[in-house]
Order: structure tokens, then C-alpha cells, then sequence
């Protein structure tokens, strides 16, 4: 794990695109083309797409990583990204949903939870273990 991603200025997106039925291979030929243009904004870190479980699911999530907040913002607010968001519309079922989080912590604790989070560096050796 880069150290900037377990810091607290680092930021993640979380992406959810629930793909009409029939229309995969569509969404994935357009993943093709967003994430190599995300991977060349300032301050990329990673990215992960998780795809639908065959017959069960046709949700995709998408999770991006950034050094920086703004640098993440950057990416969500561009014209790339708001131009390949309204090619992808006719294979999604839903609008582009997603939010953006500061740090690792909502990994830990979702939102709204009473529940106290995990101190930091049991945060940092759960995060490293699943690597």
C-alpha cells in the first residue's frame, strides 16, 4: 500500500453503476477507455473495479483512490470524466452515483454508525493484511 493512501489527506471515490441487462460488454469497453484517462490526473493512486456476480448482480463499483481531496475532485468534476459519463448513460439503469470520503475511515465504520473507529494502526495492519 502507498504510504499517501493511509494518510489523511489522501481521498477515495466510491462509484456504483447498476448495468442494464444485455449491456455489459458495452460498459466494459467504456471502463477501458475511463480508466487509463483517470490513471493520468495528478495524484492517481489506484483504482479498482468490482464487478456483478453473474445471475445474481449487474452492479458495478468502482473505487479510486487520490493523494489529495482536491485532486480527487479534480478528476470527478472534469470534462473527460462528465463527457465518458454521458456516453456510458445508455448502458446504465441508474444515474452515476458516488461519493467521496477523506482517508480510510469509512472503510472501517459506515456512515452514521454510533460505533467508536479502530485506532489508526490497526486500521493501517487490516488494510495491509488484505493487500
Amino acid at each position: 500500500m502507498n504510504s499517501a493512501m493511509a494518510n489523511d489527506q489522501s481521498a477515495t471515490a466510491v462509484i456504483t453503476h447498476r448495468v442494464k441487462d444485455g449491456e455489459e460488454s458495452g460498459y466494459e469497453h467504456w471502463l477501458n477507455e475511463i480508466v487509463p484517462l483517470c490513471k493520468t490526473y495528478s495524484g492517481h493512486l489506484g483504482v479498482v473495479v468490482i464487478r456483478p456476480v453473474p445471475g445474481a448482480t449487474t452492479t458495478f463499483t468502482i473505487v479510486i483512490w487520490f493523494d489529495t481531496r482536491d485532486h480527487l475532485l479534480s478528476w470527478m468534476e472534469s470534462e473527460d470524466r462528465k463527457r465518458l459519463i454521458r456516453k456510458v448513460q445508455p448502458f446504465l439503469a441508474d444515474d452515476d452515483k458516488f461519493f467521496v470520503r477523506s482517508g480510510l475511515d469509512f472503510w472501517f465504520t459506515p456512515e452514521g454508525a454510533k460505533a467508536r473507529l479502530p485506532t489508526r494502526w490497526k486500521q493501517f495492519l487490516v488494510t495491509w493484511s488484505a493487500i
